[in-house]
């Protein structure tokens, strides 16, 4: 689906480029306000273009609202939907419809091009923010709020800037910020559940491996090079894994390269070999 409408985009806005090109560059051919359907024109809106801007924007929220629930369930699982009696084919066609109605109203701010952008970005900004659809579309609304006017505040400040593209270079940075810093599906909130993850696989296979070794020495003091041996690790993360399980009070070291559980490590140890096997 994504590669058919990359290609149904591209495709036909390049048809559409050469169209224009051959009409200006016929006898009496004139671009007719085309530009500006491209292109947008923020800039230069006056109030009866905001006010079909606000009166489409004002009945798609309003369908929204009211067809909240069926959407929802749609956009979940649609082969569910139509078990349950929901009218799959006509929830999809309004859908589709405020899709549409969306995406002409916003013609006027960005253009044909951007006005895409505008659709995708916020919601997919959104989306590493909250797991709940409810706020997903209160956060998105915002975001691409605050990214419209962030953009046109800059492109005032700076008058060689287009109104349009400003507003979505904005929404992008905003998407840049929720990327890396979402709280559910944020690029430093993965890595941090990650990394807290792998620490605790290896605090567990750390102290099964210590009780193992003393199984089969009979010598409560384990050294570093038959941990290694057991589990094939690396010294630099055995060292790590050590130093952590030292500060949690699980081990201690004894001498030099000698380890040994403490009576909390013990605990844990025999747990976790009992459950494992």
């Amino acid at each position: 689906d994504d590669a058919t409408m990359a290609i149904v985009l591209s495709g036909f806005f390049g048809l559409g480029v050469v169209l224009l090109s051959v009409v200006q560059s016929s006898g009496g051919g004139g671009q007719a306000g085309l530009e500006d359907f491209v292109f947008g024109k923020t800039a230069s809106m006056v109030t009866s273009d905001v006010v079909v801007i606000a009166i489409g924007g004002l009945l798609v929220a309003s369908v929204a609202v009211i067809f909240f629930k069926d959407l929802r369930l749609l956009c979940f699982d649609d082969g569910f939907a139509a078990s349950l009696g929901r009218p799959v084919m006509g929830l999809d066609f309004l859908l589709l419809a405020m899709t549409v109605v969306t995406a002409l109203v916003g013609l006027q701010a960005v253009g044909l091009i951007l006005v895409v952008a505008l659709l995708v970005i916020p919601a997919a900004a959104a989306r590493f923010l909250t797991d709940d659809l409810r706020w997903t579309v209160v956060f998105s609304s915002v975001m691409g709020a605050f990214g419209c006017w962030v953009g046109v505040t800059l492109s005032a400040a700076a008058p060689g800037l287009p109104a349009g593209a400003m507003i979505v270079l904005a929404t992008a940075g905003i998407f840049v910020v929720a990327l890396f810093a979402g709280p559910k599906r944020g690029l430093i909130q993965r890595w941090s559940l990650g990394r807290a993850l792998r620490r605790a696989v290896g605090r567990d296979h750390l102290l099964r491996s210590m009780l193992e070794c003393r199984e089969i020495t009979g010598d409560g003091e384990i050294t570093a090079e038959a941990l290694m041996r057991n589990r094939s690790w690396s010294r630099g993360g055995l060292g790590g894994l050590l130093h952590v399980a030292r500060r949690a009070g699980e081990v201690i070291r004894v001498d030099g390269d000698h380890w040994r559980l403490t009576d909390r490590g013990e605990i844990e140890a025999a747990a976790m070999v009992r459950n494992h096997r």
